[in-house]
């Protein structure tokens, strides 16, 4: 599987922020993992994937799959990468 380099993770995140910003929305993620290891504290040159809460869900999910399709062949995406806050809220509310 291919890594993901600080490089590339900026600019899936800076292309996920346009098409938000297209979308007249504003969206928080919160990276943790080899991603905030990557980008935050240098601690490693690259990550297999990104791993995440955010929100709006649906909007960035969407967005982040078309992403991956943009620049992966289908069987390089990894699958359940992303997680939603809203997600997490609900099993912890339950």
């Amino acid at each position: 599987m291919n890594t993901l380099s600080e490089k590339e993770i900026l600019k899936y995140l800076r292309e996920l922020s346009n098409k938000l910003g297209k979308k007249n929305l504003k969206g928080e993620i919160l990276l943790f993992g080899g991603a905030a290891m990557v980008l935050a504290f240098n601690a490693r040159p690259a990550t297999k994937d990104v791993d995440a809460i955010f929100h709006p869900k649906n909007e960035i999910y969407e967005i982040s799959k078309e992403i991956a399709r943009k620049y992966y062949p289908k069987n390089q995406i990894p699958q359940k990468t992303f997680f939603a806050i809203d997600e997490i809220l609900q099993n912890i509310l339950k």
